[in-house]
């Protein structure tokens, strides 16, 4: 699947899915008293996942490094020159630092 696309349905679904519980309390189809123990125990610790997993879905995909290997993966994109070599080294082949494309220009003038 494409990395973009997968992000897109991953966002909506961090949207969609506390919504939908909201509206369900809303309207009065989850109530407090039409739930059993174990029920109310299921959705006390999926509302909880879905919170957690979304603050650490953002903050995985929000870092530096993350957000240049998704590009990099993109077919559009043939090479991307970073300033920072350590940046570079951990990303996909298609990353370079401005060192390396010196080195790699210097090698080809020479």
């Amino acid at each position: 699947m494409d990395p973009a696309l997968r992000d897109q349905i991953i966002g909506a679904l961090r949207i969609i899915v506390p919504t939908l519980l909201g509206i369900a309390v809303t309207a009065g189809w989850l109530t407090e008293g039409a739930a059993s123990e174990d029920a109310k125990q299921i959705l006390a610790v999926a509302a909880a996942l879905v919170t957690i997993g979304s603050v650490l879905w953002s903050i995985h995909w929000h870092r530096q490094a993350s957000q240049v290997a998704r590009v990099a993966d993109m077919p559009q994109v043939k090479e991307i020159v970073v300033s920072d070599k350590k940046l570079a080294d951990a990303s996909p082949a298609n990353v370079i630092s401005d060192a390396d494309k010196q080195d790699m220009v210097g090698a080809v003038t020479d």
